[in-house]
């Protein structure tokens, strides 16, 4: 069996340059990723499919120093598969779509920042609950728009944004359609993340309210909570909340939907264990028996419930229902170079959708990341990434290995 080193670790700005860059250039870094997909469908039992893809990715960032506030960024992202992947007939899509190379501008921004104020107008990344670069591929996803993000006091940050198209990540052009192939609405959101520490508790609390035009709008609540014992457990738990209902022209029909969810567990030493609960109760006149609508992670396994996995979510069962899953992360040798997480969450549907589903799903998913910390390969990261999904009463319906090499410098 060939474990899978999958989804990224974010890209992120690793090595600091700034001594060796032009007098103009006040940011300048990069990243190359190598990814590798194995998936085994058994969708038919008579007719099983295996799937496989291959992609190296690379990207360059810089941005300009500020003039009166203002500066210009540029990050160039190209994609190829060098011919290592199979023919499009039995090549898994889902890396970097059927294509064989590409590139594009994913981020291209005008940015002005004063003070506690920021505002973005282009080609960006995002970084919110239900709208983000879903980056568990070569390139993330990335937003044409104008943000804005304000801090008026410590630990507070606001931020706003009005989108007008997207690039999903998996081809080069940026466009209208979202994930559920509607043509046209653009989106906007507002929110706010506070951290505060009383004593021995750490609290951070975080409010989002979007607005997907002529679909829904969604109200996100979340908050995550601390307690440092002085020993050598601490006590972690978390709750979310989400509500949404359908708005203009509502191009999915009517969109009744709530989730609420919880996770609780404790933090040893290099370890954090939890078990956590969603449940998204049923809406029968509404979209999906009233499952939540998600513009920008629908299929993509990235929303932020507690009981998503590397495969699936709750979200993704296209109906109502509960979940759990339980999930254990450990961080192991000097400098914490190894990073393991293995969880099983199980998905209890109002509705069986697909004809050769036998019960109710579960996913079982390990994860192994190596990084290079010091020395020459510092910046250089391997993750190897296994999932399995099943139905109950089947053998493993789904099983995807991801392998995934990472250098940021």
């Amino acid at each position: 069996m060939c474990l899978s080193l999958a989804a990224p670790v974010a890209l992120a700005d690793s090595n600091d340059s700034s001594a060796t860059l032009p007098s103009w250039l006040a940011t300048f870094n990069g990243q190359i990723r190598m990814y590798e997909f194995h998936r085994f469908h058994n969708n038919n039992l008579d007719n099983p499919s295996i799937r496989s893809a291959f992609a190296t990715s690379a990207k360059l960032f810089a941005q300009t120093k500020s003039l009166y506030g203002f500066s210009t960024a540029l990050g160039l992202y190209g994609v190829s598969n060098f011919g290592l992947s199979p023919l499009p007939a039995s090549r898994d899509g889902s890396l970097m779509g059927n294509g064989d190379s590409f590139a594009t501008p994913a981020e291209a921004f005008i940015q002005y920042k004063h003070s506690i104020f920021q505002a973005r107008l282009g080609n960006q990344l995002l970084h919110t609950p239900w709208v983000w670069g879903s980056d568990s591929r070569v390139i993330p996803a990335a937003y044409q728009g104008l943000t804005a993000s304000l801090t008026p006091i410590k630990n507070l940050s606001i931020e706003a944004a009005y989108i007008e198209r997207w690039k999903n990540r998996t081809t080069p052009d940026f466009s209208t359609t979202n994930l559920y192939g509607v043509d046209g609405p653009s989106f906007w959101y507002g929110g706010a993340v506070y951290g505060m520490n009383f004593g021995k508790s750490d609290l951070k609390v975080q409010g989002w309210l979007y607005g997907f035009t002529d679909i829904a709008n969604l109200t996100y609540l979340q908050a995550d909570y601390r307690y440092h014992t002085g020993g050598a457990i601490d006590p972690v738990a978390a709750v979310q909340f989400a509500h949404e209902s359908d708005t203009g022209a509502a191009l999915l029909g009517k969109v009744d939907a709530q989730v609420w969810g919880g996770e609780a567990g404790v933090a040893i030493g290099r370890g954090t264990y939890t078990v956590a609960y969603d449940v998204i109760p049923s809406s029968t006149s509404a979209f999906e028996n009233g499952n939540i609508v998600t513009p920008y992670t629908h299929t993509y396994a990235t929303d932020p419930l507690f009981t998503t996995s590397m495969t699936q979510g709750l979200a993704d069962q296209t109906t109502s229902g509960h979940a759990w899953k339980v999930k254990g992360v450990y961080w192991f040798g000097g400098d914490r170079a190894w990073r393991f997480i293995g969880s099983y969450a199980r998905y209890s549907q109002a509705q069986f959708n697909h004809p050769f589903q036998t019960g109710n799903p579960s996913e079982v998913d390990l994860d192994a990341t190596y990084f290079f910390r010091t020395g020459p390969f510092k910046g250089f990261s391997i993750r190897d990434r296994l999932g399995v999904f099943s139905y109950s009463g089947q053998q493993a319906t789904f099983v995807y290995n991801r392998l995934q090499f990472q250098y940021n410098f």
